[in-house]
């Protein structure tokens, strides 16, 4: 598994693993915060580097995951393929 670096800057941005236990799962919010609070950037910098520079960089099939928690399941945000005519794209 591949980690942030430096890894204790971003370990308690870790929420798990995922299923085959071979890619970190990152909380987006909270590696953000931490751009904000240990770099002292403005939430629109730490965005744009963790868009640009943490998602956008891939580095092979152990890339770290990036995730956005919710409140909680949403079923209106979601689309079952072949349900309703449509080809299963995500829509709102």
């Amino acid at each position: 598994m591949l980690l942030l670096d430096p890894a204790s800057k971003y370990a308690d941005c870790i929420i798990g693993e995922d299923y085959y236990g071979s890619k970190v799962v990152y909380d987006a919010e909270k590696v953000i915060k931490v751009l904000m609070t240990m770099d002292e950037m403005t939430e629109e910098e730490a965005l744009e580097y963790f868009e640009f520079n943490i998602v956008g960089a891939y580095v092979g099939e152990e890339t770290p995951l990036f995730i956005w928690k919710t409140d909680g399941w949403n079923e209106d945000r979601v689309d079952i393929i072949g349900q309703n005519g449509n080809d299963g794209d995500h829509y709102e």
